[in-house]
């Protein structure tokens, strides 16, 4: 306000919405299924973190089998991907073999 001029609020009362961003989150696949071309050497997986970045977070992960099989299609992975406080994304690479 200029020169000391009078203040009217127009509400009497407002709702506040506090975020509750101090939680760890949950880890999850940003996509429920990938594609990789024949062309292509590494299927990139994708691992997100939603609803919290708070702290540093560690999962475990590892390839099965399913419409592709390890050592024919793909040759199989696992490792500890880690999660430091704010970190959000992750790639795992998973190295795919050429077609006979």
């Amino acid at each position: 306000v200029e020169n000391g001029g009078d203040v009217k609020l127009l509400r009497r009362a407002t709702t506040v919405t506090v975020v509750d961003d101090d939680d760890g989150g949950v880890v999850m696949f940003e996509l429920p299924t990938w594609e990789a071309g024949m062309q292509d050497n590494y299927a990139q997986v994708t691992v997100i973190r939603r609803h919290g970045a708070d702290g540093k977070v560690s999962i475990d992960y590892a390839t099965k089998d399913g419409s592709a099989q390890a050592g024919k299609q793909f040759s199989s992975v696992n490792g500890r991907l880690e999660f430091e406080a704010g970190e959000v994304r992750k790639v795992v690479q998973v190295p795919l073999l050429p077609v006979a």
